[in-house]
């Protein structure tokens, strides 16, 4: 029974992104315990403003609700249409459960649905998901 178990546990491990160390006994390696998110936004001619209002009294409390965690926000010094943004989750699963809940939020439906009452804020958004190296700060 042990020798069906051991192969066994090893693959369900290898699976789950587990890591088995023999001099130390099993070690478990997760995903790690943040999982950054940095988001480029572009607005459409005019309505950067309305964009970061739409940020500052809305949109950042809707994000904290659905377990997004807010981290900065920047606007880039050679641009007058960009809009940049770190947010954190805890894993990138968790990350698609949040932003899908965010989604369909009636509240940022109301919300985004008034916001582009005089044409839609943003042209594109790009996204690239991050993890901390072991030697950052």
């Amino acid at each position: 029974m042990r020798k069906l178990i051991c192969p066994l546990f090893l693959v369900l491990s290898l699976n789950c992104n587990l890591v088995l160390s023999e001099a130390a006994g099993y070690e478990i390696v997760s995903e790690p315990e943040v999982f950054y998110e940095l988001r480029t936004y572009t607005a459409n001619p005019g309505k950067l403003e309305a964009l970061e209002e739409r940020f500052r009294t809305h949109t950042m409390a809707l994000f904290e609700k659905h377990g997004i965690q807010n981290i900065q926000y920047w606007k880039p010094e050679d641009s007058t249409d960009t809009l940049i943004y770190l947010v954190a989750h805890p894993s990138k699963l968790e990350a698609a459960v949040n932003w899908k809940n965010f989604g369909t939020d009636p509240a940022w439906q109301e919300v985004y649905r008034e916001s582009i009452a005089d044409g839609r804020l943003v042209k594109d958004i790009q996204r690239v998901f991050m993890t901390e190296t072991p030697y950052s700060p």
